[in-house]
Parts: C-alpha cells; sequence; structure tokens
C-alpha cells in the first residue's frame, strides 16, 4: 500500500496549543482506512500523551488535511513529539521534533454543564455554557489504555466523539480538555464510559443506519 505524509505545521503556537497539521494522501490503487496519531514524549523519552484523529476511508487519489493537538497542563522543559500514521496494516512514522516549554499559557475556565450519552463507538456530548462554543476543541487526556479516543470540535454546543476499546468494559472514565481554538478558554472535565440501553439506545443506532444509508447514496 502508498501513501505520502507532508508537514504542515508542527510546533508549539503562541496561544499555548501543540498544533500538528499533515497532509496525507493515496498514491496507490488499494483502498484503507486511515487515521492519524501525535505523540508527546518528556525529557527522559516517557510517552506522556497521545493524541488521535479520527478515522476515515481513503480510496486511490484521496487527500485530506488533519489536525491533531495537544495542550500542556503545567509541563514545562523538553519534549519530542511524533505523528505517525495508520493507514490499512502500515504506520508511517515522521521525523521526530525537539521543543521546549519555558513557561505554561494560563486557561481562563467557563461555567459549564455537560450531559452525557454513551453507545457503541461513540460519545455524544451537550453542553450548556455562557458562551458560544463553536470554536472550541475536545481533546482526550485520560481514558483506559490500549483504548483509542478521537480529537474532535465542537458543532454549536455539541460533540461527538469516536472511540475504539480493545476489550469493553462498563464503568471506566474519561478526562478530557475542552479549549478554545485562541487558547483563552479552558475546562478539564471527567465522564464515566457506561453505554445507554433500552429504546434510547435503539433509536440512537436507527439513527446511525439512517445516515449511513444516506451517505452511501450521495
Amino acid at each position: 500500500m502508498e501513501g505520502d505524509l507532508s508537514i504542515l505545521y508542527f510546533g508549539l503556537m503562541n496561544n499555548g496549543i501543540f498544533n500538528a497539521t499533515y497532509r496525507f494522501s493515496n498514491n496507490g490503487s488499494v483502498p484503507y482506512k486511515v487515521r492519524g496519531r501525535l505523540d508527546i514524549y518528556n525529557e527522559t523519552g516517557y510517552l506522556i500523551f497521545t493524541g488521535w484523529s479520527q478515522e476515515f476511508e481513503f480510496y486511490p487519489s484521496k487527500t485530506k488535511i488533519f489536525e491533531t493537538y495537544w495542550f500542556p497542563i503545567n509541563d514545562t522543559g523538553n519534549f519530542t513529539a511524533e505523528i505517525k500514521i495508520y493507514y490499512g496494516n502500515e504506520i508511517y512514522s515522521s521525523d521526530k521534533i525537539e521543543f521546549s516549554i519555558k513557561e505554561t499559557h494560563q486557561l481562563e475556565s467557563l461555567k459549564l454543564g455537560t450531559k452525557v450519552k454513551v453507545y457503541d463507538g461513540e460519545i455524544d456530548l451537550n453542553f450548556n455554557s455562557d458562551i458560544d462554543l463553536e470554536n472550541f476543541i475536545l481533546i482526550p487526556y485520560k481514558y483506559p489504555k490500549g483504548w483509542i479516543f478521537e480529537q474532535t470540535r465542537l458543532k454549536g454546543k455539541r460533540a461527538s466523539i469516536g472511540y475504539s476499546p480493545t476489550v469493553w468494559v462498563e464503568g471506566k472514565t474519561l478526562t478530557f480538555l475542552l479549549i478554545s481554538e485562541d487558547g483563552k478558554y479552558g475546562n478539564f472535565q471527567e465522564v464515566q464510559i457506561k453505554k445507554e440501553h433500552g429504546i434510547i439506545r435503539f433509536l440512537h443506532n436507527l439513527k446511525s443506519i439512517s445516515r449511513f444509508i444516506m451517505s452511501e447514496n450521495n
């Protein structure tokens, strides 16, 4: 399988957010699924953060730009960052970069209420806030080892997080950071990963099937 990775931006921005923006292209003749990953290591080489992009189907000649973020919380010192692309059964790794953080960027907290519904492979979040959340990013931070939780952007005051567990275990928790693109506002929240059952789950699955059928017909 063939693929090409181009780094568009890879480093710490003035707003305190580490931004990895990269383009990946399917240059071959075989379709496959693609997911991006950002790893951050401290100065001892210990992995302190992994950020996952959403997963996409890549047919031949498809190109897409990915964005993956990290926000250092009380983290100063020397760090190393690496981008990885998972495509098909292959992994493409970028050259690592080294960078330093002398002082952390302080976030202004916001009043935030959250309603959570957990389904198979998806967590729906509805936020109640005193400010507009249109330009906010949701970054999963702490979650069960071996699981994948995708970063996402808010749509209005809602967000949907795709996730992939290795083995499902009820009652685990997810801690995420909701942060504005300008780095001004930010809140950490912890939610319990407990699936919906009964009619709520049935209606959600029915809605998902309808969306899939519509996308296949377009």
